[in-house]
């Protein structure tokens, strides 16, 4: 009798049931994240690129739909073989920003500030200037790297310091600007530096327990925040990748100091794309900060917008990120329901590719094989560093060889004292400009690249120390060149 109860009370409950069933959206297959990670010509791709960028460890995760899906290569921790989970912990770097501008939106949902409101309304001590004019920097310029602030000041961070957020924010106190605000896009980490600051201020409580508190929790990323201990990086020296740690004061947490698992961030995926049950205010956040006004978008081209954290392009929001010993890559694709996210434990291109290629599988398109064409940067610079270190040191030696000689070859030679003379001269008028060009080598390359005249320390703290080591080693064989003229010269004067 109470069975049949039961069973009629089932019944009853799924008829009622039907109904909703029915009018619910499709959902993806309860296997149909994994299948696109299962993908053999994916899989293919993957591996080679992991074989050509050496990668020491790599984890993905996706998201389709409510579903989520997980694998790994590699490992963590390459001495004691220990395999890459969706619970290794990694540097996010700057794919941290979206983070940062969330937080920023939720506190616009607590009524507690706009984003058109001035930075120095947050920060009393903001003064910037442009061509010799004071700036009324706003919030969204900082959002949307627009603020005019050139990416050279983070140069600035280049020895030990405090790794407070109020201290990375006072880096860009009283900075001259490289243009007008709101005028042009110019990447720069230290604005989202400026913004954990304005919402350390603002919300009275310090910026990482905040995010923590009010994003981070809610989601459900317990294996995420500032300061936790990641698992080890790897950095190229002498053409082997190697344990590195980045100093702390660098991990700025409002740019790229987040540290995260690949689990949690599928979560992260999964409330941009609006499939987890979260806090109303932090909903309408993280809706508002994919929906920037237009008058707020500043174009970098070839179709590329950049606000709040993502970059937006054809219909998708993605960010890479990079740590000295960590690189990242995370993408949201609302129209298609899709979400990636892929992160190494070394500074190289595989997770970029990876999830890359991963969306245009799920998206039904073929990988673009160019991608395998692409050389690792860090890679190449420590390879070119290295023959430079060895042919220098051939070239040094072989120098060293001859200087032993030296004596009895001037003296054999027809040479005279004023002709020797007019050859030191010529010498040192190429090699001396040589070698004050060799010495500055590096900090012309990164000036180059757009990061100004940075210091060897900071160099050292990102790229391979083979690049340092090069310098040295360039500067090392025009100065026994110069050495070797100048002792010539002297046989020379001795034979007069």
């Amino acid at each position: 009798m109470f069975g049949l109860k039961k069973t009629v009370k089932k019944f009853i409950a799924a008829a009622l049931a039907l109904p909703m069933i029915i009018a619910s959206p499709m959902r993806a297959s309860a296997n149909e994240a994994e299948e696109y990670l299962n993908d053999p010509n994916w899989n293919a791709f993957v591996e080679e690129k992991i074989q050509q960028d050496s990668t020491p460890g790599l984890a993905v995760a996706v998201a389709k739909g409510e579903e989520l899906a997980f694998k790994s290569w590699g490992s963590a921790d390459l001495e004691s073989q220990t395999p890459v989970t969706e619970e290794t912990v990694f540097g996010i770097g700057s794919c941290s920003k979206a983070f940062t501008a969330l937080a920023i939106f939720l506190l616009q949902e607590e009524g507690k500030l706009k984003l058109s409101d001035s930075v120095s309304k947050h920060l009393p001590w903001w003064n910037v200037t442009w061509e010799g004019n004071s700036q009324d920097t706003r919030i969204w310029q900082l959002l949307e790297h627009c603020s005019g602030i050139s990416n050279t000041t983070m140069m600035k961070l280049e020895k030990d310091g405090e790794n407070s957020t109020d201290f990375q924010a006072h880096i860009a106190e009283n900075a001259k600007l490289v243009y007008k605000p709101g005028t042009k896009f110019h990447y720069c980490n230290i604005g989202y530096d400026v913004l954990a600051d304005i919402v350390e201020q603002v919300s009275g409580m310090p910026f990482e327990d905040y995010v923590s508190q009010e994003i981070l929790q809610p989601i459900g990323m317990t294996h995420s925040g500032y300061g936790i201990k990641p698992t080890t990086g790897y950095r190229w020296f002498f053409r082997k990748l190697r344990p590195y740690n980045s100093p702390e004061n660098l991990s700025t947490y409002g740019d790229g100091g987040l540290r995260s698992t690949s689990g949690d961030m599928a979560l992260w995926l999964e409330a941009q794309l609006g499939h987890l049950d979260l806090p109303e205010k932090l909903t309408k956040a993280i809706k508002a900060s994919h929906e920037t006004p237009e008058d707020y978008r500043i174009e970098q081209g070839e179709g590329v917008t950049y606000y709040n954290g993502w970059n937006h392009y054809n219909g998708y929001i993605f960010h890479l990120g990079t740590n000295p010993e960590f690189s990242s890559f995370t993408m949201v694709d609302e129209e298609h329901d899709m979400g990636v996210f892929a992160v190494s434990n070394a500074w190289i291109n595989t997770p970029d590719y990876a999830g890359n290629s991963l969306h245009q599988i799920m998206k039904g398109e073929g990988i673009d094989r160019g991608q395998l064409d692409v050389p690792d940067t860090m890679a190449l610079v420590d390879l070119v560093s290295t023959i430079i270190c060895i042919i220098c040191a051939a070239f040094i030696l072989l120098i060293l060889v001859l200087m032993f000689t030296q004596k009895k070859r001037v003296a054999k030679d027809n040479t005279t004292y004023p002709g020797e003379k007019k050859k030191l001269i010529r010498r040192l008028v190429l090699l001396i400009p040589l070698l004050a060009l060799v010495i500055f080598l590096p900090q012309l390359l990164f000036m180059a690249v757009g990061y100004g005249f940075a210091s060897c320390y900071m160099i050292g703290v990102w790229m391979p120390y083979t690049l340092l080591i090069a310098a040295a080693a360039l500067a090392a064989l025009v100065s026994m060149l110069i050495i070797s003229s100048i002792k010539r010269f002297i046989h020379a004067g001795a034979k007069k």
